[in-house]
This record gives C-alpha cells, sequence and structure tokens, in this order.
C-alpha cells in the first residue's frame, strides 16, 4: 500500500489566501468564515491523497522551529526573502488543524 506524504505548509498559504479578498496591511481584508476554510483544507487533503493512490493513508508536515536549513544556510538565511510579507489570516488556525 501507497503512503502520500504531504506539505501541509503549501495547503496553509494555498488555502488560506484562498479564502480572504485584500490585504490586512491595506485594511482591506475580508476573509470567509473559519469554517469554510477548513473545509476547503480538508478537501484539498482528501483530493491530495485520493489522487496519490494512497487508499486513505498519508502523512502531513509543516515546518516547525529548529529546521536544519536554518544552520547550514551561510549565504543567505533560509526564507530570508520571506520576513515581513503577509501570512494568511487564518494561518495559525489552519496549522493548528493540520
Amino acid at each position: 500500500m501507497t503512503t502520500a506524504l504531504i506539505d501541509y505548509d503549501i495547503l496553509v498559504y494555498r488555502c488560506g489566501f484562498a479564502a480572504q479578498r485584500g490585504t490586512q496591511k491595506e485594511g482591506t481584508l475580508i476573509a470567509e468564515p473559519l469554517d469554510h476554510t477548513l473545509r476547503t483544507v480538508k478537501a484539498t487533503v482528501k483530493s491530495i491523497v485520493t489522487a496519490s493512490g494512497s487508499q486513505g493513508e498519508h502523512f502531513g508536515y509543516l515546518t516547525g522551529r529548529g529546521n536544519y536549513r536554518a544552520q547550514i544556510a551561510t549565504i543567505k538565511p533560509y526564507k530570508g526573502n520571506r520576513r515581513g510579507l503577509e501570512k494568511p489570516v487564518w494561518y495559525d488556525e489552519i496549522r493548528a488543524y493540520l
């Protein structure tokens, strides 16, 4: 049996930004309700698992503190170009759900 490995970080951003219009920085943010967003996350995971042929078994991974890549990045900080960028409005909630 095949097991699907899913990069949940991508889903946090893809589903999170899909659930909002405008930005917090501009003061134009309008977001879908959290429960709608989490249903989208669940449906997306299910779709990936189905497409992988894993028959429902999967593991998902989220980036956390202490990533080894931060220590081996000697020329530029790992993901340093992302500092200061806005995160989706439901960022923490989606991560907690996953």
